[in-house]
């Protein structure tokens, strides 16, 4: 990482986490064999599919020494090695992927966005009530900044934050975003809340074996991130903390046990 893309990655992730960024798609041929973008790919597509393992890449052998293929999920999410939490984002000229052990979290989440007002259409399907009043509070407070791509970056990251064993993520309108701070020496950069929709239930199966029971993430369903602005991007991170509190009350949820998987 050089330049801006690694300052806007250094600004966001946290100490235990590796990343990598570029500010353009790399080759194909630096693929392994079982990562392809899906049928149907354009060569834009490709380039770009290929630009983030490329990310991906720099960011495992940065954390273990090693560079194993991240194949396409079911979903199309990436899947990273056992052991092994993390993301990978792309938009005009920024491409990254972070990672890191799952001891140290259960998810890591990474967006980059453009450092554009949302499209309207985009905006009144997707912001709630809440984060409307919210982006009106932050105009106020942070001039200059796009604060409905803030909220729905930091809403993005969150999404891609969500960990496998707690099975499908809620609707992403119902990820709220509570509250944006930036730091008062440093107006482009600062942290995030997000809370899962109220009542959601979590199905998780700890480590990916046993029976899923029912849990909680930890700090009562409020997920932390942070972000930063420069030049002309904006990039946000979210961390789901390690453990899962069973609810014993729940139908059907045993006690089921909290950690995360063996590192590697």
């Amino acid at each position: 990482m050089t330049g801006t893309e690694d300052a806007l990655l250094r600004a966001v992730l946290p100490p235990w986490a590796c990343g990598a960024a570029r500010d353009t798609d790399a080759p194909p041929d630096e693929l392994h064999a079982t990562e392809t973008p899906g049928e149907g790919a354009g060569p834009r597509r490709r380039a770009e599919f290929a630009a983030g393992r490329w990310c991906a890449h720099r960011a495992l052998a940065a954390l273990c020494g090693a560079s194993p293929a991240v194949p396409r999920g079911p979903r199309g999410a990436p899947v990273w090695p056992p052991g092994v939490v993390g993301s990978i984002t792309h938009c005009a000229g920024f491409r990254a992927a972070a990672v890191c052990r799952s001891r140290d979290a259960w998810g890591l989440g990474l967006d980059a966005e453009p450092a554009a007002p949302l499209p309207a259409r985009v905006r009144t399907r997707l912001l709630t009530a809440r984060e409307d009043a919210l982006v009106a509070a932050l105009r106020l407070r942070l001039p200059g900044l796009p604060a409905d791509r803030l909220l729905f970056s930091a809403r993005e990251a969150a999404y891609k934050a969500w960990p496998a064993p707690w099975g499908q993520p809620p609707p992403l309108r119902g990820l709220n975003v509570e509250e944006i701070t930036a730091r008062p020496t440093d107006p482009t950069t600062g942290r995030c809340t997000i809370r899962l929709p109220d009542g959601y239930a979590l199905y998780a199966t700890p480590d990916g074996h046993g029976p899923p029971h029912r849990c909680a993430p930890p700090g009562g369903g409020v997920l932390h991130g942070r972000w930063h602005a420069a030049a002309g991007l904006l990039v946000a991170c979210v961390v789901v903390a390690p453990g899962c509190r069973p609810d014993r009350t729940a139908a059907g949820g045993g006690q089921g046990r909290s950690g995360c998987a063996s590192s590697t």
